[in-house]
C-alpha cells in the first residue's frame, strides 16, 4: 500500500507539473498554488509542505529561477493568508473570496519582482499592465480554489464534513 502511494505521487508531481505548463503558458495561472491552497488545512501538513517543496523545486529548476524562489513566493501570501484567517472565517463567502483575490494577486506581484532580484540583484520592474494582468491572475486563481471547494462540499453531506456522499 506505501509503495502503492509513492508511485501514485510520483505520477501526480509529473501530472501536475505537465498540467501547470500549459495552464501558466495559456492564461498564466499556477495550478500548484490552487491545489496547495485548496489543500491547506484539509490535508496533513507534513505531508502537503513535503510534496509541495518538492513540486516547487521541479518548477524552480523547469522556470530557471534560483532555487528555492518558488517557496519564499509562496511563503509570503501563506503568511498573509494565515494572520488573516487569525481573524476573519476564510472558508466561504464574499469577504473569503475577495481576501483571497488580493493574496493571489501578491503573488503574482511577488511572482514577476522577487526572482528578478535573485538573479540580477535588483526588484523587477512593474508597469500598470503586469499589476493589471496579477490581479486578473489572482481572481482566476481565487475561482479557481471556490470551485474546487464548491465540488468538494458537494459531496460531503452538511453537518457531517467526514462522511462523503454521491449526488
Amino acid at each position: 500500500m506505501l509503495i502503492l502511494n509513492i508511485f501514485l505521487t510520483i505520477l501526480g508531481l509529473f501530472a501536475l507539473v505537465y498540467f501547470e505548463s500549459l495552464l501558466f503558458v495559456l492564461i498564466g495561472i499556477k495550478l500548484s498554488l490552487i491545489i496547495f491552497f485548496f489543500l491547506f488545512r484539509k490535508v496533513d501538513s507534513k505531508i502537503l509542505f513535503f510534496i509541495s517543496f518538492l513540486a516547487f523545486l521541479i518548477f524552480d529548476v523547469i522556470y530557471k529561477f534560483p532555487l528555492g524562489s518558488n517557496i519564499l513566493v509562496l511563503a509570503i501570501p501563506l503568511l498573509m493568508y494565515m494572520l488573516i484567517s487569525m481573524f476573519i472565517s476564510l472558508d466561504f463567502g464574499l469577504v473569503a473570496f475577495l481576501v483571497k483575490t488580493v493574496i493571489f494577486w501578491v503573488y503574482y506581484i511577488i511572482l514577476a519582482t522577487l526572482p528578478n532580484l535573485f538573479v540580477v540583484g535588483k526588484l523587477g520592474a512593474l508597469t500598470w499592465d503586469e499589476v493589471l494582468r496579477a490581479f486578473l491572475r489572482g481572481f482566476l486563481t481565487a475561482i479557481g480554489v471556490f470551485i474546487l471547494d464548491y465540488i468538494l462540499t458537494g459531496f460531503r453531506k452538511r453537518g457531517k464534513s467526514s462522511q462523503i456522499r454521491l449526488k
